[in-house]
């Protein structure tokens, strides 16, 4: 017997189908549907048998001939309907559980909220002026426990928060109709469909007010904004800290003792939208009634020390850049938060000695040094390429119509590196990408920056500003910053601290860039850090930010004068700083009505004054100490110690008992001379 190899193939082989978008009525969700298939022509060709393939081939063009294009249409169209519907995935959106904490990441760890979402494609969808509008259907919802649910209680709030109904968009100011499927209708924006049709635009992505304003209820009521905001979070949160501004903390317990802030939301989130400047910022969350309890370490246990009850609008405004790889990246800009902006009562303050005038005046500005750091790790954010496509030249705008009001992107769409790629191998696709453009090509300035001169007031002076609303008396740090760049194009700088959300770009000015951030209020080490850009050319931005270390300090160490220890012939005192390590702080001692020490100076940890020295210089058991930390703040202290060396009177005259007083074993005293 013989054999050979036939090849079959079907060269230019044509089918036309047309597929269309619509909505299913019981979900809402987008469909895809395969409408009919128009011209179908199958070209056959055998090889690889001779004689045998063209006959073969000849019986099948004169079956295929034969046979309807109708028939081979019913049979090819099950098969085509089920890889259409089968194209979009289902749902396509995000349904799920989310991790409300996510959206707040320098929350403590602990912090539990999860928020039920739907976020899927669907509402409407129009194919019209050469393009596609398409709603999406927005559902999120927070239940304490699930287990528990009925149609009554299918949105308990956590048990840190009062029981609030969710909201009715019915009723004003939002007062949206209803759906036969019982969803909140919000109509079709004409910019969203194109009309007018922006020019070099291709893409506009929008969100409501309506729809933020349910995400910030069911964040609240998840217990997403029940923290507990220690000194795992900031550094700063100590009780010597606090004590700069609220003196009668610090005399409760060491200066390292931790500050714990408890919060507590007592009504949602409200978002509006605006314009995008610094007095209209893109977002803004407006906070009322949302309390805060301020505990410290004392005792062995944590202590409240008071509680505000604050009222605060924080704006976010949003710039774009183009990361390392050249992907376009959102970076969120805070904006309108300031004392100003912050109204708060202060209640349960017995405990300490300030008035609740004092405080409620003093504290303004540590809210607002301390909200920000609740934003670490919120940095820029890279966008995901768009169906093969990238995002180039991103815009926001806000977009109203007589429904509600949208914060809006628009971008057109460039060649991605994937897209690039395929276009290598099919030239189709290449054509395709000479006609769209590559897209933005990163291009980051270069620039230099450098800590200049830091201006620290003494903490009195800056907490006695703070109650007169004195803002000269903030800490204040000058940049060097380069101005233009090699280009002699002008630059504009952002910059945050330790990590927290980004300050708005703007120009430095003949004397540098002056930061004078109320964060610096909490003294300590920061890590600034800056990025430039051509003024308002997002493409320009640094890629990788200039860190830069500063240290804010003004407060001079602390000598705790009831501490005193007595190792055999040697005595020493505990003395602390806020900022200084304790090897970093030097010690000297002297007679108490000196105005210099008698002593040479030594290391905190290694300071020790001898007997004979102390008797030297005391009068009548008093000696003065000498602290000096790192960055040459200086105090004093007079101390008693008479309580270790057992005298009483002048040391140098050698007046009164001067006995080393003990306690014997069978519990009478015993003496003997020092």
């Amino acid at each position: 017997s013989t054999s050979c190899t036939m090849d079959a193939t079907a060269n230019n082989v044509l089918l036309s189908a047309n597929v269309t978008f619509k909505i299913n009525p019981t979900s809402g969700e987008l469909e895809l549907q395969l409408e009919n298939i128009g011209d179908l022509d199958i070209n056959l060709n055998l090889s690889g048998c001779g004689l045998v393939s063209t006959v073969i081939e000849f019986v099948a063009d004169v079956i295929l001939g034969a046979l309807s294009v109708d028939f081979i249409r019913d049979l090819v169209q099950p098969l085509l309907e089920n890889f259409v519907e089968g194209f979009l995935p289902s749902p396509l959106g995000l349904v799920g559980m989310i991790d409300g904490t996510s959206i707040l990441p320098g929350v403590a760890p602990e912090t539990n909220a999860r928020i039920e979402a739907r976020i899927v494609a669907g509402g409407y969808v129009f194919l019209e002026a050469n393009g596609m509008s398409l709603g999406m259907i927005t559902g999120v919802n927070a239940d304490e426990d699930q287990s528990t649910r009925t149609t009554d209680t299918d949105s308990e709030p956590a048990l840190c928060v009062p029981p609030f109904p969710a909201p009715d968009f019915s009723v004003p100011p939002a007062s949206l109709t209803t759906s036969p499927r019982g969803n909140f209708n919000l109509l079709p924006a004409g910019a969203f469909r194109g009309a007018p049709d922006p020019s070099g635009t291709d893409l506009v992505i929008g969100a409501s007010e309506t729809m933020l304003d349910l995400l910030g209820h069911h964040l609240v009521t998840s217990g997403g904004l029940c923290l507990g905001v220690g000194t795992e979070l900031s550094q700063q949160l100590t009780l010597g800290t606090f004590g700069l501004l609220v003196p009668s903390l610090a005399e409760l317990g060491p200066q390292d003792a931790p500050m714990l802030l408890v919060t507590r939301p007592l009504k949602p989130i409200d978002f509006s939208v605006g314009e995008g400047t610094a007095t209209d910022p893109s977002i803004t969350l407006s906070l009322s009634s949302f309390e805060i309890d301020f505990y410290a370490f004392i005792f062995d246990r944590y202590t409240r020390a008071f509680t505000v009850n604050l009222t605060l609008d924080a704006g976010i405004n949003v710039e774009f850049a183009l990361d390392a790889q050249g992907k376009p990246a959102i970076i969120p800009m805070l904006v309108g938060l300031d004392a100003a902006s912050i109204g708060l009562t202060v209640h349960n303050a017995e405990f300490i000695r300030e008035t609740p005038a004092d405080l409620e005046a003093i504290l303004p500005t540590l809210i607002d040094a301390l909200l920000p750091t609740l934003t670490d790790g919120l940095g820029p954010i890279t966008l995901p390429d768009f169906a093969g496509f990238t995002l180039t030249n991103l815009a926001l705008n806000k977009v109203t119509t007589a429904e509600d009001d949208f914060i809006a992107i628009s971008a057109e769409l460039g060649a991605s590196p994937a897209l690039a790629r395929l276009g290598k191998q099919f030239p189709s696709v290449d054509t395709l990408i000479e006609e769209m453009g590559h897209g933005e090509i990163a291009k980051p300035t270069v620039a230099a920056a450098s800590i200049g001169a830091i201006t620290v007031l003494d903490p009195a002076d800056i907490r006695q500003g703070l109650i007169e609303n004195d803002s000269a008396t903030l800490p204040t740090i000058q940049m060097n910053v380069d101005d233009v760049d090699p280009s002699g194009r002008p630059l504009e700088w952002a910059g945050n601290s330790n990590g927290s959300i980004w300050r708005p770009f703007r120009q430095p000015t003949a004397d540098g860039l002056l930061v004078r951030d109320r964060a610096f209020v909490l003294q300590g080490h920061y890590t600034i850090e800056l990025l430039s850009r051509v003024v308002g050319d997002y493409t320009t931005t640094m890629q990788t930010p200039i860190a830069l270390d500063v240290v804010i300090d003004s407060a001079p160490p602390r000598i705790y004068r009831d501490e005193l220890t007595r190792d055999g012939d040697q005595i020493r005192i505990q003395v602390t700083d806020l900022v200084s390590s304790a090897d970093d702080i030097m010690v000297a001692f002297g007679p108490p009505d000196a105005n210099a020490p008698s002593t040479g100076w030594q290391s905190a940890t290694e300071s020790a004054l001898s007997v004979a020295t102390a008797r030297e210089i005391a009068t009548a058991g008093m000696i003065k100490v000498w602290a000096r930390d790192a960055h040459g703040n200086e105090s004093t202290e007079t101390v008693n110690y008479s309580t270790v060396l057992g005298f009483h009177g002048s040391g140098q005259g050698n007046n009164g008992c001067n006995c080393d007083i003990s306690t014997a074993s069978n519990g009478s005293i015993a003496g003997g001379i020092v």
